[in-house]
């Protein structure tokens, strides 16, 4: 959600969330906003500990490869959607658990 929001470069920002029932029966969240985008090429990157795609210095680059890592250790799935100029969609999947 922070990222979202730090991305947004419009007049209006929106930043969407939801959560689905996917075909596999897990739960998949999305994070959607109408930031500056983020090239294709570093979508794997920023997943990377201590690895950041701008200069700025408020930020430490180990935001997103801590939520890879808790997304990992619950055996699901994250992934983005970015389209430059126009914005981010950030997925992830969690396991149903049986009460």
């Amino acid at each position: 959600m922070q990222n979202a929001i730090k991305s947004i470069d419009k007049e209006k920002g929106i930043v969407k969330i939801n959560f689905i029932e996917n075909r596999n029966g897990e739960w998949q969240f999305s994070i959607q906003d109408n930031g500056c985008g983020i090239p294709s090429h570093q979508f794997e990157k920023i997943f990377k500990i201590f690895e950041k795609i701008d200069d700025n210095r408020s930020s430490t680059g180990i935001g997103l490869s801590i939520v890879k890592k808790i997304i990992d250790f619950y055996e699901g799935q994250i992934w983005l959607e970015s389209e430059l100029n126009k914005g981010t969609t950030f997925y992830f999947t969690l396991p149903k658990i049986s009460a």
